[in-house]
């Protein structure tokens, strides 16, 4: 199944808070971020929930210079509000190596809303980076061995709204 592209009109960088991309789940986000400049990008999260943001350039080589990517999360439109969360921590698969630094964030909000997030290149040269953005809370059905094998599915709504079964 191929996806159509459709041509719209014209839009002002997303070199603003105000004037984010939006970045939808489990999709790449690549562009050129300047030296010592910021590109944002906006996501829906719900309070409570796990997500991994992650920021590398991927075709970037050492004699071009030293990437060096990192994010920043805000609660505003405005970034002025750094986002509230109950961990916010580097985590693995590290990004960090010869010549390049990239950045990739474990997040859980405490909020349920639009979060910012701020890319900044902080390396010598321009950088073609690619944001990703990923839900990696865990739901998964469970099993127990009481005399045979028991399988159980647990259904949960994960959506913020009420839904009636």
């Amino acid at each position: 199944v191929g996806f159509a592209s459709v041509a719209g009109p014209a839009s002002a960088a997303n070199t603003t808070c105000t004037n984010a991309d939006f970045v939808f789940m489990g999709v790449g986000r690549t562009q050129t971020v300047a030296s010592g400049a910021s590109v944002f990008y906006k996501v829906r999260v719900v309070a409570g929930r796990s997500y991994s943001v992650a920021t590398w350039a991927p075709a970037h080589d050492a004699g071009q210079g030293t990437a060096n990517l990192n994010h920043e999360f805000y609660a505003n439109s405005t970034c002025t509000i750094a986002a509230m969360t109950v961990s916010n921590d580097d985590t693995e698969p590290r990004l960090v190596l010869d010549a390049h630094n990239g950045d990739n964030d474990s997040i859980i909000p405490n909020f349920t809303g639009t979060m910012y997030i701020r890319v900044t290149n902080g390396g010598a040269a321009a950088v073609a980076a690619t944001t990703t953005f990923q839900e990696s809370t865990i739901f998964s059905p469970w099993f127990f061995v009481g005399g045979a094998y028991n399988a159980f599915i647990e259904l949960k709504n994960t959506t913020e709204f009420t839904i009636a079964v």
